[in-house]
């Protein structure tokens, strides 16, 4: 199936001995070229042709097929599900409280500081949130930065998962 114009040229021979070329036998022969640029995962079809098909997704409209964003690291996938971070957010269909573009459910959200633990510089950070309705440290998600909040931060003392 060709989606779009396509065109074919056909090349007529002379049979050195007819006895090889029966009357009426055509061959034609055609020979498919494409470029590195057009197909990201080397499967032999444009990405655009795969996206058209719907043989591959392309969640946020640029013409790369998501899974060759994922494995060209031009896009994350924190939760390995095949699915753009950046489409799963703005789906609703995963948190991204604190709005850094990485789902919440693949975060360490007690980590403030980012440092990869849970400790002392948190509870700084965490203190400086004390009374408002930040979500970004509103832990238990009842609107306000409170007492609730720093058990749950104090729990999570240590590595982050």
């Amino acid at each position: 199936t060709v989606a779009g114009p396509a065109e074919i040229a056909v090349t007529g021979s002379i049979a050195v001995d007819a006895t090889f070329c029966p009357e009426g036998s055509t061959r034609i022969t055609i020979d498919y070229l494409r470029t590195a640029d057009g197909d990201c995962n080397e499967n032999g079809l444009l990405d655009q042709c795969e996206i058209a098909g719907g043989f591959a997704e392309d969640c946020d409209g640029n013409g790369i097929p998501d899974d060759c964003e994922i494995d060209g690291g031009m896009a994350a996938d924190c939760n390995g599900n095949g699915q753009l971070d950046g489409c799963e957010i703005a789906a609703g269909e995963v948190e991204d409280d604190n709005g850094d573009g990485i789902p919440d459910s693949c975060q360490c959200v007690f980590d403030l500081d980012r440092d990869g633990v849970v400790g002392g510089g948190d509870v700084g950070i965490f203190l400086g949130y004390w009374g408002t309705s930040d979500p970004v440290a509103d832990f238990d998600g009842d609107g306000q930065v409170r007492a609730g909040d720093l058990g749950l931060l104090l729990a999570a003392f240590g590595s982050c998962p």
